[in-house]
């Protein structure tokens, strides 16, 4: 786990600028690592790390925003995240698949796609669904798993994001 985290904040070094947005960026990936395998073992996204996460990577991007001059990607960044949240929210009371936890986590994934653009969060977002559809599938097909079958939803998220992130940079 330590060499994963490793490598994905040796990437991101690599790809994001400026200094703060890579610390938002920074933060967000080592508790992305943390809440995806909490996710996976429990279907929970604790409070306990998603709270002061959030916190953490706004304020880090309201000071690159304000530093920076970059005030329009951070109102992006804002609207993306409420945007995020609306929709996984509205999804969350329509099926029973989304938990609430899961409605939080994207409204961090959608502060953090959307300071990259309008594409990249949707496409961040929906890439989150393609995944947990492409692991779901195989499972469907071979009976392992049925329409009612839960699942933790986090990582895909994470991974989608944190993949889109990475592309867009």
């Amino acid at each position: 786990m330590e060499l994963l985290g490793a490598g994905l904040l040796g990437l991101l070094a690599l790809r994001i600028h400026p200094p703060l947005v890579l610390a938002a960026l920074g933060v967000a990936t080592i508790a992305a690592m943390a809440l995806a395998a909490i996710d996976w073992a429990t279907l929970r996204v604790p409070d306990a790390i998603l709270a002061p996460t959030l916190i953490s990577v706004v304020a880090l991007f309201l000071a690159a925003g304000i530093i920076d001059h970059r005030e329009h990607q951070l109102l992006q960044a804002i609207i993306g995240g409420a945007a995020a949240f609306a929709a996984y929210t509205i999804l969350a009371l329509a099926t029973s698949g989304l938990g609430f936890g899961d409605c939080k986590l994207a409204a961090l994934l959608g502060f953090a796609l959307a300071w990259f653009g309008w594409r990249t969060l949707i496409a961040g977002l929906i890439l989150g669904f393609l995944l947990a559809a492409a692991y779901l599938a195989p499972r469907m097909i071979t009976g392992r798993s049925s329409r009612s079958t839960r699942i933790a939803f986090g990582p895909f998220m994470l991974i989608g994001a944190l993949a889109m992130v990475i592309v867009a940079a």
